[in-house]
């Protein structure tokens, strides 16, 4: 029985130490697989990642060059729009002004044709007044308006007051406008130049 013992013993010990040994070789293979391949998966990751990284950054080029095409295309097409848009607003206002400019060279021709003073400068006249009334229609359509403010309280944000007027009246109002004030579409592009009365201290 002591002997099966001892012997039961020794046989658990040896396989420990079996066991420790083959635990520790296994450690040491790990190890030195690990310690002779150590750089190889992190030299061939890191070449990926820069092979990822040129890629992306190409794409990225790629990307901002077609970009930039599509914008330049984009700032030229607008550019041709907007040419095409001005010019047929122009060609608008010169199909108002056209008839005008017919009253004006059939009054040239009539004065030249004309032997009598008299009626050269009534058709003169007649013609300057036609053409003015031709002008303001064509501009009124366009959305050139004319300011209406004589008899009104003076504002300065529409006119530029050049003179005094005298007056038994009210105080501070248009009496005359020595240079009219436009508007074009309810933008003031000129103010008008006026006389404003001041009320006589006496009255």
């Amino acid at each position: 029985m002591l002997m099966l013992g001892f012997r039961s013993n020794s046989d658990s010990e040896q396989k420990q130490k079996q066991d420790t040994g083959s635990e520790s070789e296994c450690d040491r293979t790990d190890d030195s697989e690990t310690g002779s391949t150590e750089g190889s998966p992190e030299v061939g990751q890191q070449k990926s990642v820069g092979t990822e990284m040129d890629d992306k950054v190409s794409c990225l080029q790629d990307q901002i060059t077609r970009l930039r095409a599509e914008f330049d295309n984009y700032r030229k097409r607008t550019q041709r729009e907007w040419e095409v848009q001005r010019d047929r607003m122009t060609a608008d206002v010169f199909k108002l002004i056209i008839p005008t400019l017919d009253n004006l060279e059939k009054a040239i021709k009539h004065g030249q044709e004309t032997t009598d003073e008299n009626e050269k400068l009534a058709a003169f006249h007649d013609g300057i007044i036609l053409i003015y009334e031709q002008l303001k229609v064509a501009a009124s359509k366009e959305g050139l308006e004319e300011l209406d403010i004589i008899g009104q309280e003076y504002d300065p944000e529409l006119a530029e007051a050049v003179g005094i007027v005298a007056s038994n009246e009210v105080d501070n109002l248009v009496h005359t406008v020595v240079q009219k004030g436009w508007r074009y579409h309810n933008e003031l592009i000129r103010p008008a130049k006026v006389l404003v009365t001041r009320k006589c201290s006496g009255s």
